[in-house]
């Protein structure tokens, strides 16, 4: 397993909710025999986590949906000693959409439960269009294996994406018809986000990564790099499930919001 073939051991994996979405063959392959592979836990994961954070304070990394966190109020309980480092972007939006109007309310406690939370987004730190790639990391450090994995969730991406943009261009040109503002609003949004990703990916020739969850293990190894942008912060969300985050004195959430000017220098800090 890839954990193994990278000599990372005493690991464990617990199934979570589970996603729809295809999951790419060569990606399931890329790493058969590399080394031993952590073991799977049958679940449900909610047990495992409760296990985990009984063992004391601990740094809690999510980089998904926390769907677990949201449905479970004894979990929520036992974040009180541990710090979160938290990727939002889809995995907020997912809470917005599978919750509605609950979503916001439902986010902002389980961030709240942590003793210290911190949260990053990409289009808050570097930019939205803010990508790992040949131009700024040199991939040649990559193994075949590595930079395989790579190029097939690009692909799988590109082609998810461009059908949904396509969907998405054709509902927004009703709407224009229709004169339905926050139609043309929401989709225009949704379909500039597809399109632009796919842009991303053809000049990278797949072997790109979003600076997504890269911010994330930048954070935790160089956290004196982001100091100055990271603030107590606050969110309200947008009709079109955006997060505006503000700054809130006092706040145990802390948010890594980069001005315009500044993006650049953050994403140099992350790719180092």
């Amino acid at each position: 397993g890839i954990l193994g073939a990278y000599g990372i051991g005493n690991a464990e994996v617990v199934g979570g909710v589970q996603s729809t979405r295809p999951y790419p063959a060569e990606v399931l392959s890329a790493f058969d025999g590399a080394g031993a592979a952590a073991p799977v836990l049958p679940g449900p994961a909610a047990e495992a986590i409760r296990a985990f954070l009984q063992l004391g304070p601990a740094l809690v990394i999510v980089l998904k949906p926390p769907m677990e966190l949201i449905e479970n109020e004894e979990l929520q309980g036992l974040l009180g000693s541990s710090v979160g480092v938290v990727y939002g972007s889809f995995n907020f939006r997912r809470v917005l959409d599978a919750y509605e109007e609950e979503g916001p309310a439902k986010l902002q406690k389980v961030l709240s439960c942590f003793a210290s939370c911190l949260v990053t987004e990409r289009g808050l730190a570097v930019g939205s269009q803010g990508v790992l790639d040949p131009t700024n990391v040199d991939f040649g450090l990559l193994d075949d294996r590595l930079s395989g994995v790579m190029k097939a969730w690009n692909g799988i991406a590109a082609r998810d994406l461009s059908r949904r943009a396509k969907q998405g261009a054709e509902e927004l040109v009703a709407a224009v018809e229709a004169n339905d503002y926050a139609k043309m609003e929401k989709l225009g949004a949704q379909v500039a986000r597809h399109v632009g990703v796919c842009q991303c990916i053809g000049a990278a020739k797949g072997l790109q990564i979003c600076a997504a969850d890269p911010i994330v293990a930048a954070l935790i190894l160089r956290p004196e790099a982001f100091q100055d942008h990271v603030k107590p912060s606050s969110f309200t969300v947008t009709p079109t499930q955006q997060l505006l985050w503000e700054d809130s004195p006092g706040s145990s959430v802390h948010c890594l919001r980069a001005e315009r000017q500044h993006q650049g220098a953050v994403l140099e800090a992350v790719c180092e």
